[in-house]
């Protein structure tokens, strides 16, 4: 049943059924405390007013003190959604909804008190699995030679992405095979990344084969230091991660 103009309009001029809601809401739910619900209207008027089996100037008084009492108010507000959920049928997915929300909240409390548990050990993160991006590497242009030889070619800098490399290096002819460290410089001398790999004799070239993870280095110039462990020479080349 849907609210009906009355010739008596003029006791509420202008006032439509969306904005008595409005302003209902606004200063009724919390702006008038009536703790011992002096004289309220019982139950059963504030359900016919909010189920809308009564006429509008019928409960002109019923709709003042609704609307100047807080409880009345709350009562009243709780009948009518109640009501109009009943109508649609929206109160059932509305329970639903709930019952899920709980269920889920419930789940998520179980396990966060039991992961906190003392003696309860927590699963660690898992890591993304990255794949290595293999790279070969000739180092013998870069060996170090005695005098000055003007028909000497002056290699330029080794170019690197900035990834999660697996290096496989030819090192110049005479190194040892054994443990190496790999060290990469920036142009002010600061240690950037470091790694190790083992050195073996492969088709009579020394190899050396290290993971290098240059994900975090700045795109820019470097100094690659490869040094056999403990011997303090290292091969030093450019290098440009780009």
């Amino acid at each position: 049943m849907r609210w009906r103009k009355s010739e008596r309009d003029d006791l509420l001029p202008g006032v439509s059924e969306k904005q008595f809601f409005r302003a209902a809401r606004e200063y009724s739910a919390a702006a008038y405390p009536n703790p011992g619900r002096t004289g309220c209207p019982d139950h059963s008027r504030l359900a016919a007013l909010a189920r809308r089996k009564v006429r509008l100037e019928a409960e002109l008084e019923v709709i003042e003190h609704v609307a100047t009492c807080s409880p009345c108010f709350v009562e009243f507000r709780e009948i009518h959604k109640a009501w109009k959920q009943k109508r649609t049928g929206v109160m059932v997915a509305a329970v639903a909804a709930l019952v899920c929300l709980a269920a889920i909240f419930g789940i998520n409390l179980v396990n966060h008190h039991r992961a906190d548990r003392p003696g309860v050990a927590k699963a660690p993160p898992q890591q993304p699995h990255v794949e290595l991006q293999k790279m070969a590497i000739d180092l013998r242009p870069y060996e170090p030679v005695r005098g000055n030889d003007p028909r000497r070619h002056e290699p330029g800098p080794i170019a690197l992405p900035p990834a999660n490399l697996e290096l496989t290096m030819q090192l110049p002819v005479g190194s040892e095979k054994g443990r190496y460290i790999i060290q990469l410089l920036d142009q002010n001398g600061i240690l950037r990344m470091e790694t190790h790999g083992d050195a073996v004799f492969l088709n009579y070239i020394t190899t050396l084969v290290a993971s290098a993870d240059l994900r975090s280095v700045t795109r820019g110039r470097f100094t690659l230091l490869v040094r056999r462990e403990p011997s303090p020479g290292a091969l030093s080349c450019p290098v440009e991660v780009r």
